[in-house]
């Protein structure tokens, strides 16, 4: 698994695994890129205790030692191109699935990550989160990750399919 390359390459990935064993060295090798790869799902989960606005500010306060208003003021472009003002004092139970997904794109947004994955997804979660990552003011770049057997799902997307082997 070449991940340097892979960051490298300046478009949408669909990264399609054998097996689930596969899949999931793969997310636990992603692990060491979490300076750079943003993980949408339930092993990546929101933090349930904290509103939307904390959950995408928490990092950059934590790892840069930002007050939560610069924080914000970072990531407040972004939380405008994707409508989600009105989302911010929300927590994860109370979101509707698309601001959720908007929330974990924010949230890679908000760290500087320069992908945001999601393992695994539906289709309307692709297209809702492919939607929302291009709305960004800086660039995101979506990576899918999925079973072998599945890619055909996906074949409508403008994905690079790259084949991740144990």
């Amino acid at each position: 698994m070449n991940f340097s390359y892979w960051l490298n390459l300046r478009e949408h990935l669909l990264i399609t695994a054998d097996d689930e064993a596969t899949g999931k060295e793969f997310l636990a090798k992603v692990g060491r890129f979490h300076h750079q790869v943003g993980v949408a799902g339930e092993n990546f989960p929101l933090l349930a205790n904290l509103s939307v606005l904390e959950n995408i500010t928490v990092m950059r306060m934590y790892h840069e030692n930002e007050s939560r208003r610069k924080a914000f003021s970072n990531v407040e472009a972004s939380v405008k191109a994707l409508h989600m003002e009105d989302a911010l004092h929300k927590r994860d139970g109370e979101l509707s699935h698309a601001e959720r997904l908007k929330a974990f794109a924010l949230r890679s947004a908000a760290k500087g990550d320069i992908i945001h994955l999601l393992a695994e997804p539906r289709i309307s979660d692709v297209q809702i989160t492919l939607q929302a990552v291009e709305s960004l003011p800086k660039p995101l770049r979506l990576w899918v990750l999925c079973l072998a057997d599945d890619a055909a799902m996906y074949q409508n997307f403008d994905l690079r399919r790259i084949e991740v082997r144990a």
